[in-house]
């Protein structure tokens, strides 16, 4: 192996990375968010009235039968694992 693909394959290793401590760090940012607001339970806070838009957006999902999509959507919004996301669609019922 010469240098360049070497070096190559490290670049690509801390693109990567650093990809997915953005994407973690965004996943904790949204449950820090809910945390607060669920403590809080203030009503008027924004991204409490935004969970609830999107709750009843998935409900509609579940009603239309459409819980792939549903939980896509709340993998997307909240940053749910793929398990926590099929468990909070399913709590819509």
């Amino acid at each position: 192996m010469d240098i360049f693909t070497i070096l190559f394959i490290v670049v690509l290793g801390v693109l990567y990375i650093s990809s997915r401590i953005s994407q973690l760090e965004k996943k904790m940012d949204l449950r820090m968010k809910r945390l607060e607001a669920f403590i809080t339970k203030d009503k008027h806070d924004a991204f409490f009235q935004y969970e609830e838009e999107v709750k009843d957006e998935l409900k509609q999902l579940v009603k239309d039968g459409e819980n792939v999509k549903a939980v896509k959507k709340a993998r997307e919004h909240f940053g749910f694992s793929l398990l926590e996301a099929k468990q909070y669609v399913d709590s819509l019922h």
